[in-house]
């Protein structure tokens, strides 16, 4: 027998062939040792032929491969079978090869069938190619198997090939109907009629297609919309969905929006809102008929064209004062002097109010002008004291705010979860968030509106560092301003317990009255330090660290005998304004348990101190916002007397996963409350409405509550976003609290938090 080195030697024959081979070509004995190898080897094993030979085949097979290639030569020994096979070989950096091997056996003079030649082939890039086709397929159909909507394939002559349906209960027809059916044949002419045509349409275009129509089912009537797009130049693929709740939500937000409008048409005032140029957006019928302007006719134009407002003893205009609001912010009301002329000429004496609408950032985007007639009877209220003027407006805009706060909850709650279904449905989401925006405007009027409650104003306490609210709230007024600010914070500033838009509040109004002292721009100056109090100064000032928040500007300056009165309401002493804007400061760093003292001096400034009770509590972190809809299987017992609002928390929750009763007052809530509890089915979690007429609320439901199950946890919900109970909500057994209106992600976000205690 001739040995393998021989072999190698031989220059003739087919040997001197393989070396032009592109394939590696070796030859193995019976026991799978390498005789001979072409020099293609280096490019499949990164090894020189020398480096192989006299090695076994074995040695460079993948571990996982080496039984099936040692049955598959075992076969091809005594069965004659194919000789060509896929396996993985190891080269020499240990890195898979995927190749093909064919294996013959040689018949020679010096060679009785005891070798065989082998042939391999490198196929790793087909492999991988066959790899992603084969995952691409198999995501593919996982994709198609999980899809909620029904879907199928038309050929060319629009019969129905292949169908799939995520929900057999909302079919026209059983599945099996469907299969090899022309279109034609499977619903009521209209529909196939406009069937066709989509379809023809896409064949024409080649483009995505889509219409939406309405069957009347088992259950009453739904609406569908269909997808077509080409697969190749012959068939195409239909995707239909069920938007039976998208519409059904759509036409409740419509209904919900006529009912606002109703409101804002029965309000007894004159109400103007305009965008940020000051174009009219809204005008009501109280307004049509004290200015003369048709809706018509307003909207679109510039409020200054219709909204035409003099001083009446200058003459001279005020419309200024709207202006200023576009540019500042600030709320003004002006009481006296002040008329309106009409579209005809014919001059009304007025009251109004201007507040600026904002949107989510703060920013400014328009204004709301509040206004009614200025009658003898206005004359002769008048004449009340500014006290119980306060409480008259109290009461009546903590109702209003309330309600309409209910009203803004049902409509931010649909839309919320028009949002969630409809959220891959790239226009009607777009229009939905506008919608939702808008609503944040309305709410920001509520709050404005219980700025004036009685009893309200209650701060709602986080605790934060307040070099970013300083920055963020001084900044914003000055925008457009001739003034700058300069900014000194000291190192390691303690934290705060506050309530961060009440402090902004008095930010804005120091800033604002710093700006408007230096009528030719100047330079306001702001540092936040720490403070320590050595002394105590009665109830105003206690010993303990504070953060120190200091103002000045290099204004005009205030008169000493008028520094003691500057924190008065209604004083004033500007032409505008209602004198409001420093006692309201004054009163919230009171509530903060803080205080707030001025310094000034004739031509050189004035400078506000504000000090604030340092805390060694944790910095407060929000939330982070969802986007999907986090599961979970509580029981949630929901009380409210709005049934709208007790629906769409409901169907919120149960999104979530949970298991959901509501109630419409306390007393049922209770009643319900210990069925469940005695028949071992307590609620994990009750949500309350604070306030129910001519029932027990909130509070003390959850009194009543906490005796039959102590450990129960509880979310308080209100309209009065500045009760008392929702600024200390843990100290009347609540554990959260939730302001209306409120979100979707708002109401996820909360109890998310509350069970994951």
């Amino acid at each position: 027998m001739v040995n393998s080195m021989e072999l190698n030697d031989k220059k003739g024959g087919y040997y001197e062939i393989f070396n032009y081979f592109n394939e590696w070509v070796f030859e193995i004995d019976k026991k799978g040792k390498i005789v001979y190898s072409n020099d293609i080897v280096k490019t499949i094993l990164k090894l020189n032929k020398e480096e192989i030979l006299n090695r076994f085949l074995f040695d460079f097979v993948s571990k996982d491969e080496v039984e099936k290639v040692l049955n598959k030569l075992e076969n091809i020994l005594l069965n004659n079978e194919n000789p060509l096979f896929e396996t993985i070989l190891k080269d020499k950096n240990s890195n898979n090869i995927f190749v093909e091997i064919s294996i013959n056996s040689i018949s020679t003079e010096v060679n009785k069938n005891d070798t065989f030649i082998c042939i391999c082939r490198n196929i790793s890039s087909r492999k991988l190619l066959e790899n992603k086709y084969q995952n691409s397929i198999l995501e593919f159909n996982a994709i198609f198997k999980a899809l909620p909507d029904l879907h199928f394939t038309i050929d060319e002559f629009n019969r129905i090939t292949n169908f799939h349906a995520g929900d057999f209960s909302k079919l026209y027809l059983p599945p099996e109907k469907f299969i090899n059916k022309n279109i034609s044949e499977l619903f009521p002419q209209r529909l196939s009629e406009d069937f066709i045509n989509l379809i023809e349409r896409t064949r024409k275009t080649a483009t995505v297609q889509s219409f939406e129509y309405f069957l009347e089912m088992y259950d009453g009537l739904r609406y569908f919309e269909i997808r077509t797009s080409m697969i190749d130049n012959k068939n195409l693929i239909a995707i239909v969905r069920d938007i039976t709740d998208r519409i059904n939500i759509i036409k409740e937000l419509e209904k919900q929006k006529e009912q606002l409008a109703v409101t804002l048409r029965s309000i007894g005032d004159g109400v103007i809102a305009t965008d940020i140029d000051g174009n009219i957006t809204l005008i009501n019928k109280i307004a049509e008929i004290l200015t003369g302007w048709s809706s018509q006719e307003a909207i679109g134009k510039s409020i200054f064209d219709v909204f035409k407002i003099i001083d009446e003893k200058t003459r001279e205009s005020k419309q200024e004062l709207i202006s200023t609001v576009l540019k500042l912010g600030g709320f003004l009301i002006v009481e006296k002097d002040m008329v309106l002329i009409m579209k005809d000429g014919t001059e009304r004496p007025i009251t109004d109010s201007i507040a600026p609408i904002r949107d989510r950032e703060s920013k400014i985007i328009g204004v709301v002008v509040v206004f009614r007639e200025f009658t003898e009877q206005a004359l002769t209220e008048k004449r009340i004291t500014h006290v119980d003027k306060l409480e008259s407006i109290g009461l009546l805009a903590g109702g209003i705010a309330h309600d309409f706060n209910n009203i803004l909850t049902s409509i931010v709650g649909n839309i919320s979860l028009a949002k969630f279904y409809a959220k891959n449905e790239e226009k009607v989401y777009k229009r939905l968030k506008e919608a939702e925006i808008a609503c944040e405007h309305a709410k920001d009027l509520t709050r404005q509106l219980l700025t004036f409650a009685k009893d309200g104003n209650q701060p709602i306490k986080q605790v934060i560092r307040i070099e970013e609210l300083v920055k963020e709230s001084s900044s914003f007024v000055l925008s457009g301003s001739k003034s700058k600010i300069e900014y000194w914070f000291s190192e390691d500033i303690l934290p705060v317990e506050v309530d961060p838009g009440q402090i902004s509040q008095v930010i804005n109004n120091i800033v604002i009255n710093a700006d408007q002292a230096m009528p030719n721009g100047g330079v306001i100056s702001i540092s936040v330090s720490n403070y320590i109090q050595n002394k105590n100064y009665s109830n105003v000032f206690n010993k303990g660290d504070y953060v120190l928040i200091q103002i000045s500007d290099t204004g005009i300056g205030i008169e000493k005998e008028l520094l003691n009165r500057i924190f008065d309401p209604y004083f004033t002493t500007k032409s505008t304004g209602n004198g409001l804007g420093l006692s309201v400061c004054y009163s919230i760093i009171k509530k903060h348990n803080g205080f707030i003292e001025v310094f000034s001096e004739v031509g050189k400034g004035t400078t506000f101190k504000i000090y604030l009770p340092a805390t060694d509590k944790e910095v407060h972190k929000e939330d982070q916002k969802v986007d999907e809809v986090t599961s979970g299987s509580a029981r949630i017992l929901v009380m409210d007397d709005e049934e709208l609002i007790q629906s769409i928390c409901k169907e919120i929750l149960i999104n979530m996963g949970h298991k959901v009763e509501t109630v419409s007052s306390g007393e049922e809530a209770i009643k319900i409350f210990k069925e469940r509890f005695d028949s071992k089915e307590k609620f994990d979690l009750v949500i309350m409405d604070l306030t129910i007429p001519g029932g027990l609320g909130g509070k003390d439901t959850l009194v009543e509550i906490k005796r039959i199950d102590p450990s129960v946890k509880a979310i308080v919900v209100s309209g009065y976003s500045n009760d008392p109970v929702m600024a200390n909500y843990k100290e009347y057994g609540f554990d959260d609290m939730l302001t209306k209106p409120y979100k979707f992600e708002d109401l996820t976000i909360t109890v998310n938090r509350i069970l994951s205690k």
